[in-house]
């Protein structure tokens, strides 16, 4: 490529003609995920060092451990948090808040397809405690259906916003025949401890203003 056509490149990209790539995701809601399961018994780490998250050896479970080493197995929330599940591999996304103060697991009790919910823990004295389900944003999210039959939207956290004081959520109708707006999405950005919606908006409003927070589901087929 000759002087000019590099310089002509150059000068499209300063003006933003030409849009640099997204780095490539590794997750489904969040685009990359804390590394839990196959991390060598390593887990996930509290920002501050003082708490992680790591698989049951042999087992399909994970677990909190906290800076002097006790235990604290985890449960998720299945459809609508109306049952506890163990989170397992493959269908779990594990994200600390930058903070430390919380920790939120992205899970399915039904496949890759769903049914997604979100399983926040607020982390003090050195425990996890479960928060209550977010009534608010499941109501929220399923009014975006326009499914046959009962259904539930997928919720999955995308990132943290304030240090971990808000959440920014994407909700998805569930991706199959059944709903004729299949797959479609919204976001949200919620306070972490109440659960408040603070926020909602389009797909395309997400896009705009988070495009690299946004995991291999939310982001459009290229």
């Amino acid at each position: 490529m000759g002087q000019r056509a590099l310089l002509g490149l150059g000068l499209m990209l300063a003006a933003g003609a030409i849009a640099a790539p997204a780095p490539a995701c590794t997750g489904i809601w969040i685009a990359h995920p804390a590394p839990v399961f196959g991390a060598g018994g390593q887990g996930a780490r509290a920002p501050d060092h003082r708490a992680s998250v790591a698989e049951v050896a042999g087992e399909d479970r994970l677990h909190f451990i906290d800076a002097s080493g006790r235990i604290q197995p985890l449960q998720v929330y299945g459809n609508e948090g109306r049952a506890l599940i163990p989170p397992n591999q493959g269908l779990t996304e594990v994200s600390w808040a930058p903070d430390s103060q919380y920790l939120a697991l992205s899970a399915s009790d039904g496949g890759s397809v769903g049914n997604w919910g979100i399983t926040v823990y607020a982390v003090r004295g050195g425990q996890a405690h479960r928060l209550p389900p977010y009534r608010e944003l499941h109501v929220a999210a399923n009014r975006l259906l326009r499914c046959e039959g009962p259904e539930s939207a997928n919720l999955g956290l995308a990132g943290w916003l304030k240090g971990g004081a808000e959440m920014l959520v994407v909700a998805q109708v569930p991706p199959h025949s059944a709903c004729r707006n299949m797959g479609s999405l919204r976001g949200f950005r919620v306070a972490t401890a109440s659960g408040r919606i603070l926020e909602r908006m389009s797909y395309a409003a997400l896009r705009k203003r988070w495009p690299d927070w946004l995991g291999c589901a939310a982001r459009p087929i290229p």
